[in-house]
């Protein structure tokens, strides 16, 4: 198995992968997203897929396991919990999981989620209530960001054949006044690696 590290470098090369796919989409406009967000939402999704599905999944994260993302997962988590009570920067991710009433998850992929993404789980009828549904995520994804992501989905993005929707937001702030340096930097050794990481 190959270690964390590894995993670390994988995300990293993910994100610059994403990147370079969206921007150039963008033609040279500018470009904001996180790739540790979908990074982690991806991985979610991953932990709980098996055979081709997992073996093309796990290889776009450049990861070996199931078992090495969920490592992966909790030193990402509390990298998040850290941040977070530091004064001069907000940092909070949140995951969630809707999940169709009555439509069985495998106890096995719940408890994963749960102990190792801090994901939580509502269970949700889609089939019968999808307008309701859209707004309770989409309310759910305004409180956890300050109210700077509003209607995250639109009706059409939830039908009657909707099982499963798994949601991670990020609400990232830094506190800086104007008679601070104008550099603000900070490293994070990202998970167990040795990548030394300035932002």
């Amino acid at each position: 198995m190959a270690s964390s590290s590894s995993t670390a470098s994988g995300f990293e090369n993910f994100g610059h992968k994403l990147y370079s796919t969206v921007s150039q989409s963008k033609n040279g406009q500018n470009v904001f997203l996180s790739p540790a967000s979908i990074a982690l939402a991806m991985s979610m999704c991953t932990v709980g897929a098996r055979e081709n599905t997992l073996k093309q999944m796990l290889n776009a994260l450049e990861a070996s396991s199931n078992e090495e993302l969920t490592k992966t997962a909790e030193q990402v988590m509390q990298i998040f919990l850290i941040a977070d009570q530091d004064k001069q920067v907000q940092l909070k991710l949140a995951n969630r999981l809707y999940a169709q009433k009555a439509y069985e998850l495998q106890k096995e992929y719940l408890n994963l989620v749960q102990s190792s993404f801090k994901a939580d789980i509502k269970l949700e009828d889609f089939v019968n209530e999808s307008a309701k549904v859209v707004q309770t995520i989409n309310v759910w994804v305004e409180e956890r960001t300050n109210k700077l992501i509003r209607n995250l989905l639109s009706p059409l993005d939830v039908t009657p054949d909707t099982r499963l929707i798994i949601v991670n937001c990020i609400y990232f702030k830094v506190n800086i006044r104007l008679n601070q340096k104008k550099e603000f930097s900070f490293f994070i050794d990202f998970i167990v690696g040795h990548m030394d990481k300035t932002i």
